[in-house]
């Protein structure tokens, strides 16, 4: 079973916003990455340059800088070691904390330590450990004391032997960092929604057009087979294309097979009302001469009515492609012997001999069996109908132009020039003294077709009646 969504619109919804969600995760996620790194390079070259600002108010020894470090430092909760009553740390953290309080959220909390040469802690804010924070001399270093975790950047001090370092709790520089940013991606992810929601409506409105041409052909009833009356984009133009290509088609099938039942019905009704005749005679004839007549007659139009209905069957079954044509290598001479052994029984009875003759060396033809013997069959069966009682019909097989080519010859009276074409047309007879259904030539002529082969109608040149030749293709 598919895991996809039935309709177009929804597999592209899904896919869409699948892929959206996807990629906008992944940058998130990155960017979220990115920025935190970001801001803790900031948090760290802050870290610097506090020490170096510090260090700078230090070495100036002036007023005006002593009253900038000492309200600096104030600020920070500095205390020199002296002043420093050794109160616990939860209650320097308290301290710092209120201190803090009244800055800015995202102002850096740091602590300072000062210490000399020794390392010992000359002065310090409330804030920082009671403990060094590092024994580097220089630098970054992450440490770790009392539990918490700081970030600390250690600068010597060129006007003594000491070292100042700048520490920042590694708890609250991720608070800060997280914060800011989850800030840069915020905007992003609430933006979401209202992407998808802008997706729907595109794919909406680029499936509009399909929608109409699903509303025109549903809109059209069984009868309405003319070409579409829309304005497509170029996308759907190959669709409506093919659909108008597929509706012409079937206007021709539905006209032909119209005409075609029509020309049926037609062509039935004379013999079933030959039939009806014959046997309202039969029923009301005393005489059995009569009677006899009747009988003979009736089974005449049975006969013909049989064979026109099995005509008409064969080929409907041809024109709706029901047949399956699949062309393979066929000799001819084997399936000519066997037609004509068929076919014997027929011309025995209406006093026709079969002359049969075959060139030896012909190559095999491109051909569906079934369809090439029922072809000859009908041909053969014309050319019987047509020759007068004690004439012979005539079947030869030769390569002429390099082509296999069938001979099938009679002796009646041929078919004029000038109606040779209509008498391959369907129903095609061409007086009403013929006999036959007017559909075997029309077969005839359709399997030739299928067969890329050539039928002609020709006139015998040695004595009257018709010849008809077939040049088949060789396999």
């Amino acid at each position: 079973m598919s895991l996809l969504p039935g309709s177009i619109r929804a597999r592209l919804l899904v896919g869409l916003i699948v892929v959206m969600l996807g990629m906008n995760a992944a940058l998130l996620s990155s960017s979220y990455t990115a920025a935190r790194h970001e801001i803790n390079e900031i948090f760290d070259a802050q870290l610097a340059q506090s020490a170096r600002v510090l260090e700078g108010l230090l070495a100036a020894g002036t007023p005006e800088s002593a009253s900038v470090l000492r309200e600096s430092l104030e600020r920070h909760g500095w205390q020199g070691m002296g002043d420093y009553d050794e109160q616990d740390e939860a209650e320097d953290q308290h301290e710092g904390a209120e201190i803090a309080a009244t800055g800015h959220e995202y102002e850096s909390k740091l602590a300072f330590q000062l210490l000399d040469a020794q390392g010992r802690i000359q002065a310090k804010t409330l804030s920082a450990p009671q403990a060094p924070f590092t024994r580097i001399e220089q630098g970054y270093d992450t440490v770790r004391l009392s539990g918490r975790a700081w970030r600390v950047f250690v600068l010597p001090l060129a006007q003594s032997d000491g070292t100042l370092q700048v520490g920042q709790r590694e708890d609250i520089r991720g608070e800060l960092e997280g914060r800011i940013a989850w800030k840069t991606v915020q905007k992003s992810l609430y933006g979401m929604p209202l992407m998808a929601l802008l997706v729907w409506l595109v794919v909406g409105l680029g499936l509009r057009p399909l929608s109409r041409l699903t509303e025109t052909i549903r809109a059209r009833n069984e009868s309405d087979l003319g070409p579409l009356a829309i304005r497509a984009p170029r996308d759907l133009r190959p669709i409506v294309t093919a659909l108008d290509s597929l509706f012409a088609r079937l206007q021709r099938a539905w006209s032909r097979e119209r005409r075609f039942l029509d020309e049926a019905a037609h062509e039935l009704r004379t013999p079933l009302a030959a039939i009806q005749l014959h046997a309202e005679s039969l029923a009301t004839e005393t005489d059995a001469e009569a009677r006899a007549r009747s009988l003979d007659r009736l089974l005449q139009a049975s006969n013909r009515g049989s064979h026109l209905a099995s005509q008409l069957l064969t080929l409907a079954r041809i024109e709706s492609n029901e047949v399956a044509i699949a062309l393979k290598p066929t000799a001819l001479a084997p399936l000519l012997r066997e037609e004509a052994a068929l076919m014997a029984p027929l011309a025995e009875r209406a006093g026709i001999s079969l002359s049969l003759e075959a060139e030896p060396g012909i190559p095999a033809v491109r051909a569906e069996p079934g369809l090439l013997g029922l072809m000859l069959r009908n041909l053969i069966d014309n050319a019987i109908r047509h020759s007068p009682t004690g004439g012979t019909v005539h079947i030869r097989a030769l390569l002429a132009a390099g082509r296999p080519t069938l001979l099938i010859e009679d002796e009646g009276p041929g078919i004029p020039a000038s109606q040779r074409a209509a008498a391959m047309a369907r129903f095609g007879r061409l007086s009403s003294n013929r006999q036959g259904s007017g559909l075997g030539l029309a077969i005839c002529a359709r399997i030739a077709e299928q067969h890329g082969a050539e039928l002609e109608l020709l006139e015998r040149d040695d004595m009257g009646g018709l010849c008809v030749r077939i040049r088949l293709k060789t396999a």
